[in-house]
């Protein structure tokens, strides 16, 4: 060691264990819900050598809760123990939470001489299920100095008291709303090899559009090349040995022609900005060109999750065109490829008379111009004209299935279409359909589910670098209940996503704007409602059974009805405040059937989220053991949710509880004497 100038350094580091010799330990469950009671159980840990008197205190000074046990002060709850010599004693407090959102635990225990305190959170959240509502609307002064609209909001008369949430927000780009929530543009679950994939496109999507528009600053381009990275490492996962992709990766039987042509199209567009390794590029398409029929249709060669590519009498029209993109929108690869792309145009082609349905008429129309058939593109888009929707200034396309609309389809249908008209430089009309697509999103900038999300922002992305404008400043006036909330947003701020809260108890808001330029302005809001939604397509049954003191089976039966079968479905299972699911027992589910593919926990193992290949009209059940963690009582019920991935309009509710437990059972006689009467 050198003491040279007062300072002394060591070759190797030294670790420093602290160690405290009296304090207090929580262990508290993922989250409750509002009006539970629970029984928080605090281990006061001495390791002194002699037995202590402490006095445990809670403290409630928000009133975020109320005392159950007897008690003369709701803001404060004291009791005596002995803490014993190098051990722990545990206490309890039985607390009824009232507010939803986290809730301050805040604990004290002190004796003579030592003492500790701690504060934790713990998260409540309101009962039933969520709904989400987002009203998105482009306000255009370019052309006009002034717009007018009213948004109403609208809620159930039974809906959860206090879940209602309101919020506005403002941006001065299209992909503001995007750029801000990256990393969540949608609630769904990101469990298979094709989900994975929104950590990855929108980010490729975001950094093309900035950089074209120059607008990409240092800090956004280093924030969104992280994300892309982390996406493009956790694909791999997904990867097979002959070069292509699937769902479940090594899992499945086969390779997927469509995720590999998607993860192929992606890593290519990538590789401007991060490091891609070109052999993975190189051994997807050589897996396509394989799986390339002697016609030049490109079948699908795994199970087929997005049904919608494969529909109808266009015998995988669509399927084809999409696969084609991957080889079409890069110069280099158009090149390399050239047998493979004229075989797959001339099959297109061929097959244009038969295509019956407005989704495969976009897509193939979108590809054709880019494979230089204009005058076959050109054919389709008066055919798409006169079959499109268009009402109050907007234009859309309508897709149904078993006549039942489908908001994800129809989102595709209509990004497809604008990408046509975008080819076909009718801009106007294009911009037409991106005011219906501003409409459909969702809160976060994104849409319903993956592929509507991708395609509608690489559709947006496109029409915003058209319609860039070199002058913004606009004003957005919200008057709400004789208030007046004011925003403005200009060229410096124009990419930041401004948000305020709204009262709940607003029915409708007038939006004003004034100013030149182009904006979004959004009113989201949230609410929960207790009322289970079921449709007409999916069976969703749930029991319990084997119920102990400590856990309990439960038994969910799931099928179709009025369908053969459907895409890739996904139920989300929830267990009650206080129960974890046994995890060999969840393990076990993916055994149970050939179309259940994963199975993963999330939230302390509170939520299980079950992969299924397909639903069929066939009802099968699986079985989960679910252990008690923590004592709660007046337990709310449980969800379980059922829908179709790519078509989540199609889905299912229930809600299901265990035996009741009483609040006597978790609080004795002494301390809750009215309970235990």
């Amino acid at each position: 060691m050198n003491f040279q100038n007062g300072l002394g350094l060591t070759k190797e580091p030294t670790k420093l264990t602290v160690f405290m010799p009296f304090f207090i330990y929580l262990n508290l469950p993922y989250s409750i819900k509002r009006g539970e009671i629970i029984s928080i159980q605090a281990v006061i840990f001495n390791y002194m050598n002699t037995d202590a008197s402490a006095t445990v205190t809670m403290f409630n000074e928000n009133q975020e809760f109320e005392f159950v046990e007897k008690t003369q002060n709701q803001k404060i709850l004291a009791k005596k123990i002995t803490s014993k010599a190098n051990s722990g004693t545990s206490v309890k407090f039985i607390i009824r939470a009232l507010k939803v959102g986290y809730i301050t635990l805040k604990m004290e225990a002190l004796t003579s001489n030592a003492g500790d305190r701690i504060e934790q959170k713990l998260l409540v959240l309101p009962e039933g299920i969520t709904r989400y509502i987002n009203t998105a609307i482009l306000v255009d002064l370019r052309s006009q100095n002034k717009f007018t609209k009213t948004v109403d909001i609208v809620v159930p008369k039974d809906i959860v008291p206090d879940s209602l949430k309101i919020e506005a927000s403002l941006s001065g780009d299209i992909l503001g709303p995007t750029l801000d929530n990256l990393d969540k543009l949608i609630k769904m679950p990101y469990g298979c090899g094709e989900q994975n994939m929104m950590f990855f496109v929108p980010d490729i999507i975001v950094l093309d559009y900035l950089t074209s528009a120059n607008k990409l600053t240092s800090d956004l381009e280093a924030k969104i090349k992280k994300f892309m990275e982390e996406g493009y490492q956790r694909e791999f996962i997904f990867k097979r040995d002959d070069g292509s992709f699937s769902a479940f990766g090594k899992n499945d039987q086969s390779g997927s022609t469509w995720l590999t042509a998607f993860v192929a199209r992606s890593f290519n567009q990538a590789s401007k900005y991060i490091t891609v390794d070109q052999n993975v590029i190189s051994q997807s398409l050589a897996f396509l060109q394989n799986v390339q029929a002697d016609d030049g249709s490109f079948p699908e060669n795994g199970v087929v999750f997005h049904k919608a590519m494969q529909g109808g009498s266009s015998s995988g029209t669509g399927l084809t065109s999409y696969v084609l993109l991957t080889f079409l929108e890069n110069g280099q690869l158009a090149a390399t490829y050239k047998k493979t792309i004229d075989k797959a145009v001339d099959n297109i082609v061929k097959h244009v008379s038969e295509i019956d349905d407005v989704y495969t008429m976009s897509i193939v129309a979108y590809t054709l111009y880019l494979a230089g058939k204009t005058s076959t593109a050109d054919m389709l888009l008066r055919i798409l004209d006169q079959q499109a929707n268009n009402t109050d200034g907007t234009r859309h396309w309508d897709k149904k299935s078993n006549d039942l609309y489908l908001t994800s389809l129809s989102i595709e249908t209509s990004a497809y279409a604008l990408l046509a008209y975008l080819q076909a430089n009718k801009d106007t009309d294009a911009l037409l359909i991106a005011k219906w697509l501003i409409s459909q999103r969702n809160a976060f900038g994104g849409f319903e589910s993956t592929q509507d999300t991708v395609v509608g922002l690489l559709a947006l992305s496109k029409i915003a670098a058209r319609i860039s404008s070199k002058t913004l400043s606009i004003k957005i006036d919200l008057k709400y209940q004789n208030n007046v909330k004011s925003l403005n947003v200009d060229l410096k701020n124009a990419l930041v996503l401004q948000k305020i809260e709204l009262p709940s108890t607003i029915r409708s808001i007038d939006i004003t704007a004034t100013g030149t330029g182009f904006t979004i302005v959004q009113i989201s809001y949230h609410y929960n409602i207790n009322e289970p939604k079921k449709t007409n397509n999916f069976i969703l049954n749930a029991k319990v059974s084997t119920n102990a003191d400590y856990f309990f089976t439960l038994e969910t039966c799931v099928g179709l009805k009025n369908m053969n079968q459907s895409n890739m479905a996904v139920m989300e299972i929830s267990t009650p405040s206080g129960y974890a699911f046994d995890s060999d027992s969840l393990n076990s589910i993916v055994g149970s059937s050939s179309n259940v593919k994963r199975v993963e926990a999330k939230n302390g193992n509170t939520l299980a989220n079950v992969y299924f290949d397909y639903l069929q009209s066939q009802i099968q059940c699986m079985n989960v053991n679910v252990t008690k963690i923590f004592d709660v009582a007046d337990q709310k019920p449980a969800s379980i949710v059922v829908y179709d991935y790519y078509a989540n309009d199609l889905r299912s509710e229930v809600f299901y509880t265990p035996a009741k437990v009483i609040l006597c059972d978790i609080c004795g006689p002494k301390e809750c004497p009215d309970a235990c009467k």
